[in-house]
């Protein structure tokens, strides 16, 4: 979809994705949020990567994953990611 994804644009996707899930989330996500925080469980975590995965086109490594707990985790390798796309 993206050929190069800004903070700004994953952000967007985060937040509507959350709110998909969460039709009444009425707190601000700031790339300090933790997903714990947000109330994302595990399973909800990986759907979350699943999605951004397919509207960026990218993969993230396995390698990755572990590292992600914040939004600014997931921004900033999503970012990168796509930069080398």
């Amino acid at each position: 979809m993206l050929a190069q994804a800004t903070e700004q644009d994953v952000v967007a996707e985060i937040k509507r994705f959350i709110v998909d899930l969460h039709p009444d989330f009425d707190r601000e996500i700031t790339l300090s949020s933790s997903f714990e925080a947000i109330g994302l469980d595990s399973l909800s975590q990986v759907d979350l990567l699943g999605a951004i995965e397919q509207i960026f086109e990218i993969q993230v490594p396995d390698s990755e994953i572990s590292k992600i707990a914040k939004v600014k985790d997931l921004v900033g390798l999503i970012v990168g990611l796509s930069s080398q796309v």
